[in-house]
């Protein structure tokens, strides 16, 4: 396989996730792999403000939830980021459940197995 080809591999226990992993270090270069879990296989790999729902049809309004996220934040939280830190503080917003243009990625592909667990359906797993 190529690095830039995608690849489907279906795991029924953790044995074969350990193959799995195993057979992705060297399409990294010995690089550790960045890992997300969804808890569903046919989920887009998409962040969450620019998801609709089954409420809202339409992505979200991250800079509004943003601003009012920032505005109220100073109150609950001592160690905001600097008005001017965008990157920071939206990985506080996303940290405290906010829908942001972020995706989480774990280091640990067990992390992520965890959340590719984490529904009803069948889960996936992304190596990056």
């Amino acid at each position: 396989m190529k690095p830039n080809e995608l690849s489907s591999t279906a795991v029924v226990d953790l044995t074969a996730i350990q193959t799995a992993i195993e057979e992705l270090q060297p399409l990294f270069g010995g690089e550790l792999a960045l890992w997300r879990g969804h808890g569903d296989f046919g989920w887009k790999l998409q962040p969450h403000a620019f998801r609709p729902t089954a409420v809202v049809t339409r992505s979200h309004d991250e800079a509004r939830f943003l601003l009012d996220f920032q505005a109220k934040a100073h109150s609950r939280y001592p160690r905001c980021p600097r008005n001017e830190d965008r990157i920071d503080w939206l990985m506080l917003a996303r940290h405290y459940g906010l829908p942001t243009r972020l995706l989480d990625w774990s280091w640990s592909p067990l992390t992520a197995l965890y959340f590719a667990l984490d529904g009803e359906s069948d889960g996936c797993l992304w190596a990056l």
